[in-house]
């Protein structure tokens, strides 16, 4: 059958259009009605109770009573079913809303276990290089633990928090930031005493955003086969698995969040203890959504349309289309970029005294994959390092000079940011060769798009600025940030540090947009001028 709205053909046991919701089911005629008051509509003079046709000019004056279906034909019995009001176009009714509720089961399942493969693996790491020191049981009852350490410090029995669980690697692996603050104050023989300290760690593991990323594919095409299977609206069900997976990340954060204020008696002083480790809620339930609605998403939509699936976002919306694409992009690009980091870093590294070794290196790849695919656009990446003797910034492009590079040699932290970035000797060829990477996927979008669109410069507009849209987006997984300030009692001369790799929101739009902009239209005139293929 056939799609009354889009004319996209569906099998015959599918009720509604997975493109615009259309009901597909029958039209069934029910009865005739006879309209006895009012005017005729053909001349508008006034209707003959008794006529079904105006006499004066022939308008019939009866009308066909419809259906929807040959089932809603069936007297139906009054039953208070359960179903949930519509939200913004959203049926929450419970047909609709349990192959999703699956689908987001497996996904949060697979990703419960694997959050638990990643802690045994940390764990055993850990057990393997203490030489005895700490067991597995110690992980198992970290805040016995740590209570006991206390007591053997300073004699008291302190009830600690539990801060180590399941949960707090299900939110590390998505890179939420952590924030662990707190403040000490007392007296002491009648002098008082105060210390403050504040600890922001922000995306420091956006290497492990890569099982993130498998559990969230698997995830997706389970969605597509249930709603597939299902018959259910395609976008309303990626909203809806995207809403209930943030909540279940935003969920796991409030339970790996923990706080912890006491009163002690500690070699006669009073002192007051207050420490919070959190990590932020509504961070969690942003993110958790914005992954799964463009990873699982993006899955479901291959998973159903398979080799169909560019005509099926050519049936879309122009502006869904280019979000579809500006995110695909996106995911190809870093996922490559990542890739290469994580199997050549030995290689990268090898001479190298402070990345040689293994896994060290390969937990770079992440960071790498997303600040490459920055630089790939010719977007600056801003380094921010300084303590409380030294301060220091420097800006790193695709192309700087060895003018510009010649400044890390007065750096104290000059050494580490080339051995990352491999400045030995300038900006590497095959980094500059990046912005390969993202100019032919966009000219490739903007050949495709060509062939509906025309890319207009209307159009060409519109795709750039949701491109840079998407971009601004990955700023948010793009910055590396971790600062620590402590006031009050001074430890060890410490008062702040700040480690600091981003790029700025407003250039990443900007830069982003005008970058799109340039090879999407080479794409669309490669169309034009070369191919010559017009539809």
């Amino acid at each position: 059958m056939y799609c009354k709205k889009c004319g996209t053909k569906h099998p015959v046991n599918i009720n509604y259009c997975q493109n615009d919701a259309e009901d597909l089911q029958p039209i069934l005629a029910t009865s005739v009605q006879h309209r006895t008051t009012g005017y005729c509509g053909g001349c508008g003079k006034t209707l003959n109770a008794v006529a079904q046709y105006c006499q004066h000019c022939g308008e019939s004056h009866s009308a066909i009573k419809t259906i929807s279906s040959a089932a809603d034909s069936l007297v139906k019995p009054q039953m208070n079913s359960f179903s949930m009001p519509n939200i913004a176009g959203l049926s929450f009714s419970k047909n609709s809303l349990a192959p999703v509720l699956l689908a987001v089961g497996i996904t949060i399942l697979l990703t419960i276990f694997a959050a638990f493969v990643l802690k045994t693996q940390v764990e055993d790491y850990v057990i393997e290089n203490s030489y005895g020191e700490i067991t597995k049981a110690d992980f198992q009852y970290m805040d016995q633990f740590i209570t006991e350490e206390l007591r053997d410090e300073s004699m008291r029995n302190i009830d600690f928090p539990n801060i180590y669980n399941l949960f707090t690697y299900i939110s590390t692996i998505h890179s939420i930031d952590f924030v662990f603050n707190g403040e000490v104050s007392g007296n002491d023989e009648g002098e008082y005493i105060q210390g403050k300290f504040e600890l922001l760690s922000q995306n420091t593991t956006l290497s492990l955003l890569g099982i993130v990323l498998i559990v969230l594919v698997i995830g997706g095409v389970a969605l597509g086969y249930l709603v597939e299977k299902n018959g259910l609206p395609l976008g309303q069900s990626i909203v809806k698995f995207s809403l209930m997976y943030g909540l279940f990340l935003m969920v796991s954060s409030a339970i790996a969040n923990f706080s912890f204020r006491e009163n002690i008696e500690l070699f006669y002083a009073l002192i007051d203890i207050d420490v919070k480790g959190t990590f932020p809620l509504l961070e969690s339930f942003f993110i958790g959504a914005l992954l799964a609605g463009t990873i699982s998403g993006l899955s479901a939509v291959v998973k159903i349309n398979g080799k169909n699936v560019l005509s099926y976002i050519e049936a879309q919306l122009s502006y869904l289309q280019y979000a579809i694409y500006s995110i695909a992009i996106s995911v190809m690009g870093i996922t490559l970029f990542s890739a290469v980091f994580f199997f050549f870093s030995e290689r990268f590294y090898e001479n190298s005294p402070n990345l040689s070794e293994v896994s060290p290196n390969q937990l770079l790849a992440g960071p790498m994959g997303i600040w490459t695919w920055n630089l790939s656009h010719f977007i600056p990446l801003n380094f921010k390092i300084f303590d409380s003797e030294e301060r220091e910034a420097f800006g790193l492009q695709l192309f700087s000079s060895f003018g510009e590079l010649s400044m890390l040699d007065v750096l104290y932290s000059g050494e580490a940011i080339k051995e990352l970035f491999l400045l030995e000797n300038g900006v590497p060829l095959l980094l500059k060769a990046s912005f390969l990477v993202p100019a032919a996927l966009l000219a490739l979008a903007g050949y495709r798009l060509y062939r509906t669109h025309k890319l207009t410069v209307i159009e060409l507009v519109k795709f750039s600025a949701i491109y840079g849209a998407v971009m601004a987006l990955t700023r948010f997984f793009s910055s590396i940030k971790v600062a620590v300030s402590v006031s009050g009692e001074e430890v060890y001369g410490l008062k702040e540090l700040l480690l600091e790799i981003q790029p700025n929101i407003m250039p990443v739009f900007i830069i982003s947009t005008l970058f799109a902009l340039v090879f999407i239209a080479a794409g669309g005139y490669l169309n034009k001028y070369l191919s010559g293929t017009v539809n």
